[in-house]
């Protein structure tokens, strides 16, 4: 496919009709961006020959691939109850910016189990570590893991106090080479039987640099498929001589 300059139409010489051998007057030919000549050589592929009416439609299909980049951070919202793991009075607010939820408990086994099915899908061997930023109540006890695609899973946090949690980063180097599911799991049961509370701010996954630490996304491809209508208006004849005429495609307007 080639575009040809509206302001230049002899750009690439001169161009005969395929039937009656005519010069083609391109200019007049190529009055919108739908309109196209069609070499001989391709119309033949196409079945068409020299008595096919004019014009024809042709229903073009051009794939696009469209980027999403996936920050490596676990969305704070779409968290939702685990009710098999929860016992006690709860509060749950699951927001873009802020995971807030607390305990009433109702006795010192009492606990509330959260869960999300969205954190990225990310390779591991790419961070080194998990880091949490949290606040909360004093007695909060906290449980936070992962699940890997290969069906295991491992614990960020195990029962750890909130200023624990929020004050180290968890080492990622045992899980080189593994892939995270998408599920993440999260708890707090109240360590003397009082009301629990946590808010979590930021999970992310991070690897040193010589400059500190950085966040390397990934990249989702997703095709979109888009119809183009075109009209053959002349086929021009592929055998005459110069350099347009042997052209062996399509050629459309092409405007600045």
């Amino acid at each position: 496919l080639a575009g040809l300059p509206v302001n230049y139409p002899d750009a690439f010489g001169s161009f005969y009709d395929w039937k009656t051998g005519d010069q083609m007057d391109i200019g007049t030919l190529l009055d919108d961006n739908q309109s196209i000549l069609l070499s001989s050589d391709q119309a033949e592929k196409l079945g068409l020959n020299q008595d096919t009416p004019l014009p024809v439609t042709l229903i073009t299909e051009i794939t696009n691939l469209s980027t999403t980049v996936i920050p490596p951070v676990v969305p704070l919202s779409e968290w939702t109850i685990n009710a098999d793991l929860t016992s006690g009075n709860y509060v749950l607010n699951s927001s873009y910016s802020n995971l807030h939820f607390e305990l009433e408990p109702l006795d010192f086994t009492s606990m509330v189990t959260v869960y999300t099915l969205t954190c990225p899908q990310l390779n591991l061997s790419n961070y080194a570590y998990v880091n949490v930023t949290a606040t909360g109540t004093n007695n909060t006890g906290v449980l936070l893991g992962f699940f890997l695609d290969d069906d295991n899973n491992f614990d960020v946090s195990n029962w750890t106090d909130i200023a624990t949690l929020d004050g180290s980063s968890f080492d990622l180097t045992p899980y080189a080479g593994k892939t995270l599911r998408g599920d993440v799991y999260l708890a707090i049961r109240s360590f003397n039987g009082t009301q629990a509370s946590i808010d979590i701010t930021e999970i992310a996954f991070e690897a040193p640099t010589a400059n500190g630490y950085q966040r390397l996304p990934i990249l989702s491809f997703t095709p979109e498929i888009s119809k183009v209508e075109m009209h053959v208006v002349g086929i021009f004849d592929s055998n005459r001589p110069g350099i347009g005429s042997q052209y062996s495609g399509a050629v459309i307007r092409l405007d600045h």
